[in-house]
């Protein structure tokens, strides 16, 4: 059981992840998670790429982490040439404990492994996507985006003793804990204050995302030449999720 943090869910699609070897005359399917790597062996000679780009929409949830830690792991082990990884980033939220463990690793690309983490608000950045979001040690806000965040929330079926209750609050106790202290690191807003804007479900603009430190820059999304890689992953809403 876990508490959810997210605006809106999506109806589930079957979406396989491809690897492809493309010119960069090739354009992305829109129909399907794809990864293409803009070289041609032939002509370009040895590949050493430097940064990977990956646009990532959708729930937070166990679908996205399977996939973002799947497209990271394999280029990473393939290419240690990669230093710098950059999230274009658009999502309502999801679960909670989804959206720390994704932040719990991509900090430890920076801090352990010296990797650049880049984190880009494409349009819409909230709930346990803010947790996300934090993880980029760079972080860029497009010029018409949206931040927000709340507290977490959770929908009970079937029946609970008060020890169960107690163990659900004390659970959710932690969580809400925990997505308090990662705004905070990533904001000059204290913990003593964050409970507030929580509590209140607060929405920033660009520049108030600017003002609180939660972003560092502002920039429009757009085609990024030099990166060596670029993938699309949008994950799929996972209606049961058993933890």
């Amino acid at each position: 059981m876990s508490a959810y943090r997210g605006r809106c869910r999506q109806t589930p699609t079957a979406l396989a992840l491809v690897a492809l070897v493309l010119t960069p005359a090739t354009a992305f399917s829109q129909s399907e998670d794809s990864c293409a790597v803009w070289h041609d062996s032939e002509t370009d000679g040895p590949f050493n790429p430097a940064s990977i780009e990956i646009r990532l929409g959708g729930d937070v949830g166990p679908d996205m982490e399977s996939k973002l830690f799947g497209v990271l792991e394999d280029y990473l082990a393939s290419y240690p040439t990669l230093k710098t990884i950059k999230l274009m980033l658009s999502s309502n939220g999801g679960y909670v404990t989804s959206g720390f463990r994704i932040h719990n690793y991509l900090r430890g690309l920076h801090e352990r492994h010296g990797l650049q983490v880049v984190t880009h608000n494409t349009g819409s950045v909230q709930s346990a996507a803010v947790d996300v979001y934090c993880s980029g040690n760079q972080r860029i806000a497009s010029p018409y985006s949206i931040f927000m965040v709340h507290d977490s929330s959770r929908e009970l079926e079937g029946n609970y003793n008060l020890k169960d209750l107690q163990d659900i609050a004390e659970e959710d106790h932690l969580d809400t804990a925990a997505s308090h202290q990662i705004f905070s690191s990533c904001t000059t807003v204290p913990v003593s204050e964050v409970g507030v804007m929580f509590a209140d479900e607060t929405y920033f603009d660009p520049d108030q995302a600017l003002d609180l430190g939660l972003a560092h820059s502002i920039q429009p999304a757009t085609f990024d030449r030099s990166a060596d890689i670029r993938c699309q992953i949008e994950a799929s809403d996972e209606e049961e999720l058993v933890e």
